[in-house]
């Protein structure tokens, strides 16, 4: 019984004493739209000031009058995921949306950062980016 608490204190401690990065992020109204197959189109500009990751993506996806992206910041280690979600369309267009977030409170290091970009109803990934980032 005493290992156990011991072990619980020890697993408690070491998930306690890595920093949560906090993470924020937006996005624009389409910017134009094309009469056309989906195309896998798309750009990632990323910074790093005083620590802070900024990213700045267009994404080519489905026009939607009501477009929704859900995104989420995932961290094991130096590892650094954002799978980003798009639901709120499904017409025969396509747009530029533009996404922008940080991701703040890191540790200085090499981060791996993984953008994965996905339609709501598919598990097919449409845009990938895999990026080194010192911090």
């Amino acid at each position: 019984m005493i290992v156990v608490v011991i072990l619980a204190g020890v697993v408690s401690y070491y998930y306690s004493s890595e920093e949560h990065p906090s993470f924020k992020y937006e996005w624009g109204e389409c910017k134009s739209s094309l009469l056309c197959e989906i195309n896998e189109r798309n750009s990632l500009d990323i910074k790093v000031e005083e620590g802070v990751i900024h990213f700045n993506q267009t994404i080519y996806t489905i026009c939607s009058s009501n477009p929704r992206f859900d995104l989420t910041l995932e961290r094991s280690g130096y590892n650094l995921t954002i799978l980003e979600i798009f639901s709120g369309g499904n017409a025969y267009c396509l747009c530029d949306y533009e996404i922008s977030g940080e991701i703040n409170d890191l540790k200085e290091g090499t981060y791996n950062l993984t953008i994965i970009f996905r339609l709501i109803n598919s598990n097919e990934t449409t845009t990938h980016h895999e990026v080194q980032v010192d911090v």
